[in-house]
């Protein structure tokens, strides 16, 4: 372990190396950015995996190492963070920086991109977590500000929308829910984390009206099979939406995953919902038993899932192969309906299995404090994409990553990596000595 910290600390020096440095803030600059803004200015990045990212990393490194500079470093970017918030307090994806002031760089979209804000609340959340000091309103500004923008972006009905297509102009895309792409998902996440944090009523309304919607979603009689599960994208009202013919129809594996996620997890932060009406009760634990029994009875293909199922799934027939043909090296584009992979569902129908066994309080009672919060919050970064409750030491780099953004720093992800080694190398540690104690 004394191996990985001295890695741990190097890996965070060349880091901030990289760092644009104001009086008003830290915040790394965006490497796909050609042309850079006249009078000395920088555009930065917020998106993850950019500065919040980054600053999280050092912020969780500083707390492993002991090194206070790491964790001035991440309240730098929480004061850069607040120099550029929009009045309503959304963060943007990208910003300017120059020498003496900075600015955010507005896009016009169909809706509002929610991924940098999530990731200021994040930061927000794990600095006051860490550092306990009154005296300091900014993390505590950022994480209100953000809270509040977020909550009105959700729909009154629970949805949590994007527009589609997302690359083109506000005026032609439409407000859908998109769920194979983990961004629904990550703003139940964000909730989760922010009613952990401070049992706000705005934020547990808000969860359990994302909730209901998604037992709604379910499909239903549109799949015998696939009753329990998911579609790949929804109208805001919860009817699956294809897109006018762009989006497939179908039993989505990869969609249903994330609803998995966000179900598991609602379930261990906030237990079973309340019964308000006889017809409003929404279990979450059977709608995880459900969906276990539904896959169970999917076909796979070399031990592979596809990501789309006809309704009637034992129909479905084998993906295409994706071996380069003949002397042509290059693999075949693969449509969004054709594709599939390992999507780490195993592991998750095992983790639901071993749920519905222990029961949420003795399965809550085998994780390191914290563990959730902590999965939450590098979920939501990009930073992994890993079944709820799993300890860190099971730490796998070759994990499903299906919801981290491309582009990941290298970095950023190496820094993260070792933090997770420590972790791990502590945690086998603890083990080692409860079970020698026990044998004394």
């Amino acid at each position: 372990a004394e191996d990985i910290k001295i890695d741990l600390a190097r890996a965070c020096d060349a880091l901030l190396s990289r760092g644009v440095k104001r009086a008003y803030g830290l915040a790394w600059p965006d490497e796909s950015t050609i042309t850079q803004p006249k009078g000395g200015g920088v555009i930065v990045t917020y998106e993850p995996p950019g500065s919040i990212v980054a600053a999280f990393v050092l912020l969780q490194a500083g707390e492993q190492l002991n090194k206070p500079e790491y964790i001035k470093a991440a309240h730098s970017v929480i004061q850069g963070l607040l120099s550029i918030q929009q009045s309503t307090g959304q963060i943007p994806a990208h910003a300017f920086f120059y020498p003496t002031h900075s600015g955010p760089q507005n896009v016009q979209q169909a809706v509002a991109d929610r991924a940098a804000t999530r990731a200021a609340l994040v930061l927000a959340i794990a600095y006051q977590q860490l550092v306990k000091d009154q005296k300091d309103d900014m993390p505590h500004r950022l994480e209100m500000t953000t809270l509040g923008w977020l909550l009105k972006q959700q729909s009154p009905t629970g949805a949590w929308p994007v527009g589609y297509p997302p690359a083109t102009a506000p005026s032609n895309a439409i407000r859908l829910m998109r769920i194979d792409q983990g961004e629904h998902r990550d703003d139940v996440y964000a909730m989760l984390l922010s009613y952990q944090n401070k049992a706000d009523a705005r934020v547990k309304s808000s969860i359990e009206r994302s909730m209901q919607l998604l037992a709604r979603m379910r499909l239903t009689n549109a799949s015998r099979i696939g009753a329990p599960l998911w579609a790949t994208a929804y109208s805001l009202d919860g009817l699956p939406n294809h897109a006018n013919g762009a989006l497939p129809l179908g039993v989505d594996i990869l969609a249903s995953r994330y609803c998995l996620q966000e179900t598991f997890a609602a379930y261990l932060v906030l237990g079973e919902p309340p019964i308000r009406a006889e017809d409003a009760r929404v279990s979450y634990l059977r709608m995880l038993a459900d969906a276990n029994l539904a896959l169970a009875k999917f076909p796979k293909f070399e031990n592979r899932w596809r990501k789309l199922y006809q309704y009637d799934v034992q129909a479905t027939a084998p993906p295409p192969t994706t071996a380069p043909m003949l002397f042509d090296t290059k693999l075949p584009p693969v449509a969004l309906a054709e594709q599939s992979g390992d999507y780490d569902m195993d592991a998750q129908m095992a983790a639901i299995g071993k749920l519905r066994e222990l029961g949420r309080e003795k399965y809550l009672q085998q994780l390191d404090v914290n563990a959730i919060t902590r999965q939450l919050s590098a979920t939501i970064l990009g930073l992994e994409d890993r079944v709820p409750g799993l300890p860190d030491s099971a730490v796998n780099d070759a994990v499903f990553t299906g919801g981290a953004r491309p582009g990941l720093s290298e970095q950023v992800k190496t820094i993260y990596s070792l933090i997770r080694k420590i972790r791990a190398a502590d945690r086998t540690q603890k083990e080692s000595e409860k079970s020698s104690s026990a044998m004394q």
